[in-house]
């Protein structure tokens, strides 16, 4: 290659190099500009009452319950009724209950869980078991008395000793 030929290569990566850097350059400025003018895009303001909702069950996507909570009031329900219910199932239903057995609030408004009448459910209560003063369990002999042998025979004796 003649000296000639080196120049103009030379000369040439020279300009690449040239209008590379100058592209880089001006595609930073552009996304610095472009940058600066994004504003952050404001939050869509929330479905009246939703906040209040929200705050009673906090379970799962804040924006599917937010579409579950006005389906359910476009279908009659009110913000106080379903606070209510929320309530009611937290004392009832789900007390003592681990959080991953609570259902989230969009499924509790789209199963329409909030419809349902929770009530006290019924609580196993053990048989009464008939006791003496003393702690023994009393036979059905003993049970008209309320006061078992030992109790009765010790009463007998203390009764004998002291003449009455």
């Amino acid at each position: 290659m003649t000296e000639q030929a080196i120049d103009k290569v030379k000369l040439a990566n020279w300009i690449r190099g040239l209008v590379a850097h100058e592209i880089d350059r001006a595609k930073k400025e552009i996304m610095a500009e472009i940058k600066a003018a994004k504003t952050p895009r404001p939050r869509k303001p929330r479905a009246d009452g939703f906040e209040d909702v929200w705050k009673l069950l906090q379970r799962g996507g804040r924006d599917e319950a937010e579409k579950a909570y006005i389906k359910a009031v476009q279908n009659g329900a009110t913000k106080e009724q379903l606070m209510a219910s929320i309530q009611a199932h937290h004392k009832f239903e789900w007390n003592g209950r681990s959080k991953d057995k609570i259902p989230h609030l969009s499924t509790f408004l789209n199963r329409g869980y909030y419809k349902t009448n929770v009530t006290l459910k019924p609580v196993k209560i053990a048989p009464v078991v008939p006791t003496c003063k003393c702690g023994r369990i009393l036979n059905s002999g003993e049970r008209q008395s309320g006061i078992c042998l030992a109790c009765e025979y010790k009463a007998k004796l203390e009764n004998e000793r002291t003449g009455q």
